[in-house]
């Protein structure tokens, strides 16, 4: 299972910044190569059920804890590389929000191997969604093309399909096709609400992933 959360946005403008420009200010753009979805899109994806949703891991309470230390408890991915293309919805969701589920799965709190080196065989490649989904045009994929990408094909990992490609429009081999299928998501949902109690409840108690975008404004630079 997997959470997706469209969007969140400032809901007011605030004082300028120190180079003057209002909070919101539509003449800066920050570009994310995150496809929006359209409204109708972004319905087709069905309301999660909480009370249906499957409690990972050997934490069994179904109530929020007081506290929870998500340093010492939950795979920690390497921070990511800096990206060529216009594909961070891929990072987003290959390798943050699959590669972190698959850790919880696998019960591993890091990705290395015995040797202490990052284990290219626990980490999903980006550039396996995003090649295939961006229709040789590097301007991004929405989440929606991802997740449902993800649900039926899988994704494979390093040891078959580079994180970086010498262009956003190498495909991947037969083989890496192939193992991706063992790595697929079973379904994805969206929340109706911005609810912090259900957030913190699927993040801490049945470690599931929740992904989401948010608008950005002059003061992401600070």
């Amino acid at each position: 299972y997997v959470l997706a959360v469209y969007s969140c946005k400032k809901v007011s403008n605030s004082n300028p910044t120190d180079d003057g420009k209002y909070l919101g200010d539509t003449t800066i753009v920050y570009n994310t190569g995150l496809i929006p979805l359209t409204i109708s899109e972004l319905l087709s994806i069905p309301v999660v059920d909480t009370s249906t949703l499957p409690v990972f891991g050997k934490i069994s309470q179904l109530t929020l804890l007081s506290s929870y230390d998500l340093n010492n408890t939950q795979p920690g991915l390497p921070p990511p590389q800096k990206q060529k293309y216009n594909d961070c919805a891929a990072w987003s969701v290959v390798y943050g929000m699959l590669g972190y589920l698959y850790g919880v799965l696998g019960g591993y709190l890091n990705y290395n191997d015995l040797l202490g080196n990052l284990s290219r065989d626990k980490i999903f490649s980006p550039a396996f969604v995003y090649n295939q989904n961006n229709r040789d045009v590097d301007s991004g994929i929405s989440f929606l093309t991802a997740f449902d990408f993800i649900k039926h094909n899988g994704c494979c990992k390093l040891t078959d399909m580079e994180m970086f490609t010498a262009t956003p429009f190498v495909q991947p081999s037969s083989t890496a096709v192939t193992n991706a299928t063992f790595n697929k998501i079973s379904d994805f949902f969206r929340l109706q609400t911005v609810d912090l109690t259900i957030m913190k409840s699927l993040l801490s108690i049945r470690k599931i992933p929740i992904v989401f975008s948010c608008e950005v404004d002059n003061n992401f630079r600070y």
